[in-house]
């Protein structure tokens, strides 16, 4: 197999790399202290085309793929993780159900100003009692004319303080089962409650959101049926899961680990707890005059690229 990357992935990779030396590194500190969402940086990229990367071209996005998207958030994190934690959100399920299930409404004036940076998406599906597990999630959506009344708490709601709407995980239907609920910021019985305090990462804000009869119109209930929410869940997870996750994602925490650290990778066998886990930087095999092998860090990214 070829792990290396190709001309255009190369010229992504660069552009960010060089985005964040200049725009994201220098600040960092800064940004962190100021305990607010990084609206600058944010805008800056925007600008540069991030937010649209995974989408098609047809809706605003240029059409790339999640390898693209992590090599450019690879270089993100590497001059703040605050500052990626926030773009992830917004490229990935800030704006994933807009996309997948909204009308032409809510494309056009929701979806396309997110992905050009001039509106903010959250995601609200973990509540103080329930996470993974979906069934133990309470939040209720029932039927009322002309739409549904919600009532319930959601936690840990990145971006929330800032976030100009919200996809909403809420059970309906006779059933109780889990559907998805678009709500914008002005809607009445929304309410942005405590920012919640981290160790770290400051500059990605997050705080609880509750439903106190929040009524959201037909035309806002992104599920098609009652019910199929966790379809939709189940489908968009898949996307980054099993071999594109674990390719990229995890591939990506531990180079901004190894490029944290300054290691100096040699010859022989490593093992270092980069990302929680023992991540086993293997020996480089016997040169192989036919073979050209790169050496330290972009070798150590080929071998990552590989086991992930």
């Amino acid at each position: 197999m070829d792990f290396e990357l190709s001309p255009e992935q190369r010229e992504i990779k660069a552009t960010f790399a060089r985005f964040s030396d200049e725009r994201i590194a220098p600040q960092a500190a800064a940004i962190d202290a100021a305990h607010t969402f990084p609206r600058e940086v944010f805008d800056q990229l925007a600008e540069i085309g991030l937010f649209g990367m995974r989408y098609p071209e047809a809706d605003g996005g240029t059409g790339l793929a999640l390898i693209e998207f992590c090599l450019a958030l690879e270089e993100i994190a590497r001059g703040s993780l605050s500052v990626a934690g926030c773009v992830a959100m917004q490229s990935l399920m800030g704006t994933k159900f807009l996309h997948m299930l909204g009308n032409a409404d809510i494309r056009e004036r929701l979806f396309k100003p997110a992905l050009r940076g001039e509106k903010i998406g959250a995601i609200c599906m973990t509540e103080p009692n329930a996470g993974s597990d979906l069934d133990g999630l309470a939040t209720q959506a029932r039927t009322s004319d002309g739409g549904y009344i919600l009532n319930g708490q959601k936690t840990w709601v990145t971006s929330a303080p800032f976030a100009d709407f919200f996809t909403v995980f809420a059970k309906a239907g006779e059933e109780k089962k889990l559907t998805i609920f678009l709500v914008e910021r002005n809607f009445k019985g929304l309410a942005i409650g405590r920012p919640i305090e981290k160790m770290g990462v400051w500059a990605l804000p997050t705080s609880e959101v509750a439903f106190n009869d929040c009524f959201v119109p037909d035309g806002h209930r992104l599920s098609k049926e009652e019910g199929d929410g966790e379809g939709h869940l189940r489908k968009t997870l898949a996307e980054m899961s099993a071999e594109e996750k674990n390719r990229t994602s995890h591939r990506y925490r531990a180079l901004v680990e190894v490029r944290r650290r300054g290691l100096v990778l040699t010859d022989d066998t490593a093992a270092c707890e980069l990302i929680g886990q023992p991540v086993r930087l293997v020996s480089r095999p016997t040169p192989n005059p036919k073979v050209t092998v790169p050496s330290d860090l972009p070798y150590v990214e080929m071998l990552l690229r590989k086991r992930f």
